[in-house]
């Protein structure tokens, strides 16, 4: 309709093109998650064994969100520790989905000028021929109350503030982050304070490439 009113004027047609590709790319995310929750709940998403790279899923990711960084003008850390196993079998592509997940929503409920880092461990595993990773995801942004907290990880779970008002999210991607990380038989955990942050975790085992 927009567009239809101001097709004469190009200033108006480029920002209406402008805000119909954002909000085509939000909707196109909110049923990719749907529809990725449909899937994980049904039993119907596998995690898969294949040899990667840990360095370039950490390069992949961090690069993605130190450009959303950049933009809300955080400081965002990155500090390895103890990182013997750069090659590994796992899944890639779940792994990074839940380190963006973690990452994106750090940055997105953390005030301009904030801080945000990230860290990664390597740990002998209990298991001959694997090692125990743990990321961790830290932020001095807006936090989250205790009451909250216990529905955190719940489908379409969002707390009710003025900063999450008028900020883009479905409250799936946490959700998610959960089924993945338990189809892993992985640990998760987190701590949050309103006004203080939050910290996100999670350790799982992978195996080293042979």
């Amino acid at each position: 309709e927009i567009l239809d009113r101001s097709a004469q004027d190009p200033v108006h047609v480029h920002e209406s093109v402008r805000k119909l590709r954002l909000s085509a790319a939000h909707l196109l995310s909110i049923i990719n998650d749907i529809l990725d929750l449909s899937r994980i709940e049904s039993g119907k998403v596998s995690i898969k064994e294949e040899p990667f790279c840990l360095s370039e899923l950490i390069d992949n990711v961090s690069g993605i969100i130190r450009t959303q960084a950049d933009a809300k003008h955080h400081t965002f850390d990155i500090h390895i520790h103890d990182l013997w196993n750069d090659h590994l079998c796992g899944d890639w592509t779940r792994l990074n989905q839940v380190l963006i997940n973690i990452l994106n929503n750090a940055v997105k409920y953390t005030r301009p000028f904030g801080q945000i880092n990230f860290e990664i461990m390597e740990s002998p595993s209990q298991r001959e021929g694997y090692v125990s990773l743990c990321f961790q995801v830290r932020d001095n942004g807006i936090g989250m109350s205790k009451e909250f907290q216990k529905q955190l990880f719940q489908p379409f779970s969002r707390e009710d503030n003025s900063m999450t008002n008028v900020t883009q999210g479905t409250g799936l991607g946490l959700s998610i982050v959960k089924n993945i990380l338990e189809l892993h038989d992985a640990a998760y955990g987190v701590w949050s304070e309103e006004g203080k942050g939050s910290i996100f975790w999670f350790e799982l085992s992978l195996a080293t490439e042979s």
